[in-house]
């Protein structure tokens, strides 16, 4: 049984390894959260709230990239394609905006983002306190 999920899972493109890989991260990283809380969606909540805070931000950088190249390409003119890939990178920073204020999943994305840890360097090493 597993040897043969693990043979269909080497047989997808890489691309669908490396979805389904971070799939069963976040999956594997919202049990925990879901466990403490009374809400039977919690972990479909913790879920979807990892993917949008990650998924959105990296999709933002690969398609400001990407857009931006290709406008200065097409332009010729380099000056249009950073200008094209920060105008996509905004967009991008406003639809995390508007996930953000999602019912169930808006206040774990800004809990995501808003850690109440830091480190205190005390000359010799660097722990890491939480408040």
């Amino acid at each position: 049984m597993i040897d043969n999920l693990v043979s269909a899972w080497l047989r997808l493109p890489v691309w669908g390894r490396w979805l389904t890989g971070v799939a069963t991260v976040f999956a594997v990283s919202s049990i925990g959260p879901a466990i403490r809380e009374r809400d039977i969606l919690a972990f479909i909540e913790n879920f979807l709230a990892l993917t949008f805070h990650y998924g959105i931000v990296i999709a933002g950088f690969v398609c400001s990239i990407w857009g931006g190249l290709k406008v200065a390409e097409r332009s010729e003119r380099n000056w249009l394609g950073w200008l094209a890939g920060l105008l996509i990178f905004i967009a991008f920073a406003m639809v995390l905006g508007t996930f953000q204020r999602l019912p169930g999943i808006g206040w774990r994305m800004e809990a995501m983002g808003n850690s109440d840890c830091y480190i205190d360097w005390d000359g010799r090493s660097n722990p890491t306190v939480c408040d």
